[in-house]
């Protein structure tokens, strides 16, 4: 089953995609893709990292590379019976699209490029286990004007969400800390938050 959970900045759509993924066959992979920039990105790392070992995940932590990611190798078991949580679309957009361009990695130069590279990288990683739960963002809706490369970003993190929700079994938007099924199909089992 591949599930999406999408929401606004601090709506919960974490902890709700990190309860549907423990809901869900072992062993549970969570995909962690936030570069550690600076000594308050160390601390939130280090903070999830302690999170998720209570919570019994296998974490992998990976900035690129994702369409050629053996996750089975990276994770050190066999994921095929498990369940992959990706934490997130968001992250994995911006590694993509200011990657380092080491090792010969061409970046790509358009919305079309980079929601193209996003869709697939994560499609390839969804498709090595037998459940995958991805945490998209919801941005752009405040009306204000960005920079050109933002634009970029946001434009292309949208398609990618649009694209995982068309191909995806289930998808939740989580309000203020309330999941609201989008597309469930009926026999579906409904997660709540609490």
């Amino acid at each position: 089953m591949k599930i999406l959970v999408t929401g606004g900045s601090s709506s919960g759509k974490s902890a709700f995609a990190e309860k549907v993924a423990c809901s869900l066959s072992k062993p549970h992979i969570y995909f962690a893709t936030m570069q550690p920039f600076g000594e308050d990105g160390e601390r939130r790392i280090a903070r999830h990292r302690e999170l998720r070992r209570e919570r019994d995940f296998l974490t992998v932590e990976c900035y690129g590379g994702y369409e050629a990611l053996d996750l089975a190798a990276a994770a050190g078991v066999s994921v095929s019976d498990g369940t992959l949580l990706v934490e997130c679309v968001g992250n994995i957009v911006a590694n993509v699209q200011f990657g380092s361009g080491e090792k010969g990695e061409t970046l790509p130069e358009t919305v079309g490029e980079l929601a193209d590279a996003v869709f697939s990288g994560i499609e390839a990683l969804s498709l090595q286990c037998a459940n995958a739960v991805v945490v998209a963002n919801e941005i752009g809706s405040d009306g204000i004007s960005y920079p050109c490369e933002t634009n970029v970003y946001m434009r292309a993190l949208g398609a990618v969400n649009c694209r995982l929700a068309a191909c995806f079994d289930v998808v939740y938007e989580v309000v203020v800390g309330c999941p609201v099924a989008l597309k469930r199909p009926e026999g579906t089992f409904a997660w709540e938050l609490y």
